[in-house]
């Protein structure tokens, strides 16, 4: 577990550094974002087409402004173009492969995740608690260090299935025993 930590932080660590000399709270979460879809497996059918891209989206007030852009740039997912949406708020939402759910919106979390029900869609978020409430994996912040814990049963339910290797990552794991 330990050295597969080292690894995975490696690799988001790597990725910034070449931007960067010291990488911002935000440029870590999206060196994050991109790793977890390396350890995500979406299921036969998601994507209509074989040119359909793989759409990380931002709800509500993003955090990330220009870092998320400069990361993820010329970033794919397999042979898919990797594409970044923002959507101010949830009427706005079209399909997606990754949403992020801002802080902004954690009193219409319930809503956000009825409305996706069980939609193919990985969701992420920073708020406390947030996958005790149903988000497949939030990010937390220990010590100055960028963490997180993952809702497996959330997951589960959306027919995403999360490495064994990203589950080792993670602080907390919620499985669907423990809904």
């Amino acid at each position: 577990m330990a050295r597969s930590g080292r690894v995975l932080a490696a690799v988001a660590i790597a990725v910034l550094l070449m931007a960067s000399a010291k990488p911002s709270e935000y440029e870590i979460k999206a060196a994050f974002l991109y790793n977890f879809t390396k350890f995500v497996e979406w299921p036969e059918g998601t994507f209509a087409a074989d040119s359909e891209p793989f759409v990380l989206a931002v709800l509500g007030q993003d955090p990330f402004g220009k870092d998320l852009d400069s990361v993820l740039a010329g970033k794919t997912f397999g042979d898919r173009e990797l594409v970044i949406r923002r959507y101010a708020d949830l009427d706005e939402l079209q399909g997606c492969h990754l949403l992020f759910i801002s802080e902004a919106l954690e009193g219409d979390l319930d809503r956000i995740l009825d409305r996706l029900g069980s939609s193919r869609a990985l969701t992420v978020s920073e708020f406390r608690e947030s996958v005790t409430r149903g988000v497949m994996i939030g990010f937390k912040t220990v010590g100055k260090k960028v963490r997180f814990d993952i809702n497996a049963g959330a997951a589960d339910s959306s027919s995403l299935k999360i490495s064994s290797r990203l589950l080792a990552l993670a602080g907390t794991v919620i499985d669907a025993d423990n809904l």
